[in-house]
């Protein structure tokens, strides 16, 4: 059957729809041809092995200028040799597979030689009756380096972290999240203690406030730096360890990223050692200023004490020579120069004590029984005690024999005593108790001024208020009391240290509060026994002239008299210079000279060499109101033949002139 026929409209209409269908074609294939050809990626069409066409981004990426280029070699010339496998399977499986979501990534080979990586997606087109492959390539060789560098970076910083010779933890809502090694034996926990706990369960209650106030305020801190208002600072905290002790540290925050969230990234550095190494310092410069004030103080009662001295001197002689008249104690005159006499010693020890005090801790040692010593000290020191306090004695029987300056130890007894008797206003008792013992290396290795050996043991005991904790690390301070103002002045207990320590001693205490003291002192014992003869109190008379040589008036006749009342001339010089004249004149009648050392214009050390250059073998006895020291020790060594210190009396003149004229 035949076909109708169309008409004129018919065709014009079919011809018309003809022609749009083939201009959306063609302006869809322009449109297609554009993003083809503008892509900021690359863009390949191919075939097995072979480029059918490429874009202008891919030809330039390869490193060529025209399609003709590439279009000349197959797709493996452009392929990285450790990525040829990769391509060739994927040219297999597309003839038989949808590759439309395939994504991978390879190396190619630019015209140059330089090899980029490459990240490519897939998808099937038809052209005609034929399939192809369309591909878009993105390098990525940038990236691939920047992950690579951020890697290596990260191990790199991890390394650093972990090396750290300072704690270092992050921190997320004040969480840790991280802790490195040093911060782990820093306090002496585990990771897992550490990692989700607060970071402030490990600062001390003391410091809390203080490192919660930084936190609080810490992002208007961070804002600051980064404007350079401000620069990264540090502050110090106490640090919790696990096993109760308080390491002290210095902290640093800063922000960071961690994980993709902000973090705290705190540094911690233990300054313990540190810290003690500056209490260290403090205390040396404590105790350098201290010391450079007793030195003061020092010069000051040595001067007090020379002067004293040569008074007292003038009255102990004259009441010498008045025992001698009035040597009835029952009568009113020989009482009363007896209690002048009395007394009179009494202030020369108190002289020797600032002497002492003044040669700052200088001493004339001699062989003790400390058992006697502590016996005369607590006679002595007995008005001080109330009726209430009751003395107790537990002597070693066998005491080794000490080598100790006797004037100083009864100083060091009497400040305990005192100590004792304050801490017993209602009374008490009070024990002293001597011992041999013997100290180890394990006890001297904890007080490195000892050695091993024979030491005998002082103990005071008093049954007293004790010392508070909080005051035990306080007491042999110097100027440090517990005493109201006026009544103490706190040098009683840095003085009896300072003593004991010169004395190669030690010194420690036991108190509990409300329960009594113990003191305990260390003194060496002495390596040989002398036998010593005392002649004390005995006169020997002599004959001969003696030249006195004082610039006081009152010691020069006091002396005069006392020389003269048993058995020697004198002649009298008033100064080195008179000294001189008169010892040139009538050296043939003087047998020996007895020198004050402290003189105006020419002093005893000038006078002595002056003398020593008119007569070799001059016999020079000196004195003064100083004790032995430096100089004096020089003067004997070059001839000088002896020394007495004043104040004296006159059988301790007589003593050590009868002894200087035998040399």
């Amino acid at each position: 059957m035949k076909a109708p026929q169309k008409n004129n409209k018919e065709l014009i209409k079919e011809l018309a729809a003809l022609r749009k269908r083939n201009t959306e074609l063609e302006e869809s294939e322009a449109k297609y041809r554009d993003l083809f050809e503008n892509s900021i990626e690359g863009i390949v069409i191919s075939k097995g092995d072979q480029f059918v066409s490429a874009n202008r981004t891919l030809i330039e990426s390869l490193g060529y200028d025209t399609f003709d280029e590439i279009a000349e070699r197959d797709i493996f010339k452009y392929i990285a040799p450790e990525s040829t496998k990769v391509i060739s399977d994927l040219i297999k499986s597309s003839e038989s597979e949808d590759l439309s979501k395939v994504r991978l990534e390879f190396k190619v080979i630019r015209k140059d030689g330089d090899v980029r990586d490459t990240e490519m997606s897939i998808g099937s087109i038809n052209i005609g009756k034929e399939k192809f492959l369309q591909s878009t390539f993105r390098d990525i060789t940038d990236r691939k380096r920047a992950q690579t560098a951020l890697q290596e970076s990260e191990e790199k910083y991890r390394s650093v972290v972990e090396r750290a010779t300072d704690g270092i933890a992050i921190l997320q809502n004040e969480r840790i999240k991280f802790a490195n090694p040093t911060l782990i034996q820093m306090g002496g926990y585990s990771y897992n203690d550490f990692i989700e706990s607060s970071f402030f369960d490990y600062i001390h209650p003391d410091d809390l406030e203080k490192v919660r106030g930084y936190w609080d305020g810490r992002m208007d801190y961070y804002d600051q730096v980064r404007r350079g208002d401000l620069h990264p600072g540090l502050y110090e905290a106490k640090f919790l360890r696990k096993d109760g002790e308080i390491a002290f540290t210095e902290v640093s925050a800063g922000l960071i990223a961690y994980k993709g969230e902000p973090a705290d990234l705190i540094v911690i550095r233990d300054i313990t050692e540190r810290k003690k190494i500056e209490e260290e310092r403090r205390k040396l410069e404590k105790q350098l200023f201290q010391s450079q004030k007793m030195e003061s103080i020092g010069r000051l009662a040595g001067g007090i004490a020379h002067d004293f001295g040569n008074i007292l001197t003038v009255i102990l002689g004259h009441a010498d020579m008045m025992r001698k008249i009035f040597d009835d104690p029952t009568t009113m005159e020989g009482n009363a120069i007896e209690k002048i006499h009395k007394n009179s010693i009494r202030s020369r020890a108190l002289i020797k004590q600032l002497l002492n005090f003044a040669r700052g801790g200088e001493f004339n040692p001699e062989y003790l029984s400390i058992n006697s010593v502590i016996k005369d000290t607590v006679e002595v020191s007995g008005r001080i005690f109330h009726k209430q306090v009751k003395i107790n004695y537990n002597f070693s029987d066998e005491l080794y024999i000490v080598e100790a300056d006797k004037t100083q130890l009864d100083q060091v007894l009497t400040n305990l005593i005192i100590n004792a008797r304050d801490a017993m206003p209602e009374g008490g008792e009070i024990t002293f108790k001597t011992e041999n013992v013997r100290l180890d290396k394990h006890f001297t290795m904890k007080n490195p001024n000892l050695s091993p050996g024979h030491y005998i043991r002082i103990s005071v005991t008093d049954t007293g208020s004790g010392i508070p904790e909080e005051l035990k690390d306080r007491i042999f301070e110097p100027f440090f009391t517990t005493k109201v103002k006026g009544k103490g002045t706190g040098l009683g207990l840095s003085t009896t240290y300072g003593i004991i320590k010169n004395h190669k001693g030690h010194i420690d205490f036991y108190s509990e509060d409300g329960n009594g003291t113990t003191f305990n002192i260390y003194l060496p014992a002495s390596e040989e026994i002398m036998n010593k003869i005392n002649s004390e109190g005995r006169i020997i008379p002599g004959t001969g002239t003696i030249m006195i040589v004082d610039d006081e008036e009152d010691i020069r006749m006091m002396v005069k008299d006392e020389l003269e009342s048993i058995g020697y001339k004198s002649v009298i010089a008033t100064g080195g210079s008179e000294a001189v004249k008169l010892y040139k004149a009538q050296k043939d009648y003087i047998d020996m000279i007895l020198l004050d050392m402290i003189m105006p214009e020419l002093g005893g050390k000038d006078t002595f060499t002056k003398l020593r250059e008119i007569e070799p073998d001059a016999k020079v006895l000196l004195m003064s109101g100083f004790d032995l020291k430096g100089e004096e020790m020089k003067m004997l060594s070059e001839g000088a033949m002896g020394f007495i210190q004043k104040p004296f009396e006159v059988d301790e003149l007589s003593q050590v002139i009868n002894q200087a004229l035998r040399k």
